[in-house]
């Protein structure tokens, strides 16, 4: 699956392009309430913001830092998020070599390496959904259905009814023993692709774990997952750090996705189409 966004796209809200690429004031208001609409997590994010009184108190004070920054430099608001934008945009083409790097690495596989490495894309372009998206297909491979089931919701949360996200989240939650949210899911992805034999088959799994008790449906599902720390010696804090690792090798480092948890205030080519065993 392509990227969401392209480069030089008006859509993207972290590519410079979507500055005021009109000379029509009308048509510019039109088309930030398109990429609001576009990209859900804008208001997601923006909702977030708001609600939140320690991410408020952060994006109050990044806003004074620029503010001091813009009249320390004596440049513009719009020069400033040019500048800014421009260095998203370069972030994500950087991503998307990494994303590369990481679909080989699951087709030959490395699949902790290509865990880390899609890690690392998240990071520089957090904004693309596809990104997290492949970290879910990971998780599964890796047998960390909690992480995989997250993952995938946050690619549906930012790319609403994504068929790949619908099915990997389902198959995690069908593994972690949730049954009825795993049935819903894959019941979704059924109704838009109902000659799919993957999604046929997990439904199916479904209906024999439904012939369960609870507890022997929890102690099942408890032998399915595996810990983070059993994947990765040091857990999170070692996929991390190698994301980091890998950041830093193309030159970005901890400063990737500087301001982008508040900028939404604006306003393997796998086997199959599900990508059971591939990336996107």
């Amino acid at each position: 699956m392509p990227n969401k966004f392209q480069p030089n796209s008006p859509m993207d809200p972290y590519d410079s392009a979507s500055i005021r690429p009109t000379d029509n004031e009308q048509l510019d208001d039109l088309l930030v309430s398109a990429r609001m609409s576009n990209n859900p997590a804008l208001s997601r994010v923006a909702q977030e913001l708001m609600a939140d009184p320690v991410k408020f108190g952060a994006m109050m004070k990044m806003m004074e830092e620029d503010a001091k920054e813009r009249e320390r430099t004596s440049e513009t608001m719009e020069h400033m998020m040019r500048r800014e934008k421009e260095e998203w945009a370069r972030q994500a083409a950087k991503a998307v070599n990494i994303k590369e790097e990481g679909n080989a690495a699951l087709r030959s596989g490395d699949v902790k390496r290509a865990y880390i490495l899609y890690t690392a894309c998240m990071k520089l372009a957090p904004q693309e959904p596809v990104y997290v998206l492949n970290r879910s297909q990971a998780g599964l491979q890796l047998r960390l259905f909690n992480s995989a089931e997250r993952d995938a919701d946050a690619a549906e949360m930012d790319d609403p009814g994504n068929s790949k996200a619908l099915f990997r989240r389902g198959k995690a939650r069908r593994m972690l023993g949730k049954l009825e949210e795993a049935k819903k899911d894959l019941q979704r992805v059924h109704e838009s692709e109902p000659s799919s034999e993957l999604v046929l088959h997990e439904l199916a799994e479904v209906g024999l774990l439904e012939s369960k008790s609870a507890d022997e449906l929890a102690q099942w599902a408890k032998e399915q997952s595996v810990e983070p720390r059993e994947v990765f010696e040091g857990a999170e804090e070692e996929v991390s750090r190698e994301a980091e690792s890998i950041l830093e090798s193309v030159g970005e480092g901890k400063k990737a996705g500087k301001a982008k948890a508040t900028d939404g205030a604006e306003g393997n080519e796998g086997a199959n189409d599900l990508g059971e065993g591939g990336s996107a």
